[in-house]
This record gives structure tokens, sequence and C-alpha cells, in this order.
């Protein structure tokens, strides 16, 4: 409760527009870490942009005893809805850019088995690693995965192993060991039919680390490549610049 009331507290000073550089920086945890909070700050922001503006038609249609013409109202109307395109703006320019961790989150999705499709008629998992780490990857069970195309890859040297092997860390959140499959990856495939996925979740593990500078760099080769993953590249690297 006494959380909450300062929040809201602080959410004031954001309308009134008095923070202190203490605020600003208190805020900027709060969006990173706390979706309700910003979804608060969105609302005021929003509530109060309308009350200025109905306000401000009030006043116009009182001014001087004249009555204006409906249409008088329109550029008040169009200037609430133009605050409320521009607040995801005013919250990056006083706030910061989105988290490396929410930019991972909107980009990342689970990477499907396409290599090893698992008959789900298997009730205990296979006894043979490679059908075993992918048994366990289309179950999530990704920690058990890993291990699996851990031991596979030690045997059979097959590029696609250590690829899945990485995406289980990605799941696992294990961002150090994810950038060392796919950067060992990358030294030993060259390019073939995963080198374009390998850069991109290699990019997606580089800004889970917090590393955005060679984010970019691997985001980059992802655009160059003009494939399937073109176009998120290209947003992410204006997020991130």
């Amino acid at each position: 409760m006494v959380e909450m009331k300062k929040n809201e507290e602080l959410i004031d000073k954001v309308i009134n527009k008095s923070l202190q550089q203490e605020d600003v920086e208190k805020i900027k945890v709060l969006l990173r870490e706390d979706p309700e909070f910003e979804r608060q700050l969105q609302t005021r922001i929003t509530m109060q942009s309308a009350l200025l503006a109905a306000d401000q038609i009030a006043k116009e249609e009182q001014g001087g005893g004249i009555s204006l013409k409906k249409n008088i109202k329109i550029p008040y109307m169009v200037a609430a809805a133009v605050v409320l395109f521009i607040i995801p703006f005013m919250l990056f320019y006083y706030f910061g850019s989105p988290s490396n961790e929410k930019l991972y989150l909107s980009y990342y999705e689970t990477y499907p088995n396409i290599i090893n499709p698992i008959l789900r008629e298997h009730d205990q998992p296979p006894t043979d690693f490679v059908e075993q780490a992918f048994y366990f990857y289309e179950l999530k069970k990704f920690d058990q995965a890993a291990q699996s195309f851990e031991t596979a890859y030690s045997s059979n040297k097959d590029y696609q192993l250590l690829f899945y092997k990485g995406l289980c860390h990605l799941e696992l959140k294990n961002w150090t060991q994810a950038i060392q499959d796919f950067e060992q990856l990358k030294g030993t495939i060259g390019e073939n039919i995963l080198s374009e996925q390998t850069k991109w979740y290699l990019s997606l593990a580089y800004i889970a680390n917090d590393d955005r500078e060679a984010a970019t760099n691997e985001l980059k080769k992802v655009v160059t490549m003009n494939g399937t993953y073109k176009d998120n590249a290209e947003k992410l690297l204006e997020s991130i610049d």
C-alpha cells in the first residue's frame, strides 16, 4: 500500500512537471521492472491531456460571449489524439530507451523443432541422445534438452545440435553460454541453412546480456542477408541505436 502511494506521488510529479533527478531515476527503474506502473502512468497522461483539451474548448466557447462552430473544436481534439500517440515517445525521451530485457522479450520466439520431429506416442524419452534432446526440447524441458544436446554434440559434431543447444540456453536465460554456443557455431558452419537464424538469436543473446554494441554488429549482418529476419532486425536496430 505504501509502495502504491509512492508510485502515485511519482506520477503526480510527472503530471505537474515537478520531477527531481532522483525521481527520474526511480521512474526509470519502475518502467523497466513494473508493467503496471507504466500502464498507470500512460493512463494518467492520457486523462490529463483530455482534460486540458476539454478545458481549452470550454474557454474558447465562453470567450467574448461568442459561440464557436463545432468544427472549431477539432484542433483541440486532434491535439488530444496527438498526445496519445506521442506518449511512448515522451516516456522514451524522459526515461530512456526500453530495457534490454523488454527488447529481448519483445522479439524472442522459441524456435521450432524442424530437424527431428518427435512422434507424440512416445511416453518415455528415447535412448538415442539426438532424439532424446529433441524430445525434451519439444516438451520445453530445456535444462534436460541442453544436457542431451551437449552429449549428442560431443560425439556427433552436427552443427544443428549446437544451434539447438544454444537455443536451450536462451530459454534458460544462460546468456553467456548461449553466446558461446552461437559464436562457436558461426565459426564452424559458415553460410548455410541456419546461418541467418544463428546471427539473429546471437543478437538477442547479446541484448539480453546487456551488450548492445555486439548485438548491433550481428543485426546489421542479419539485415544484409535479406532473409526472414531482416524486418525484425531493422526494427530492433532502431530501438537500440
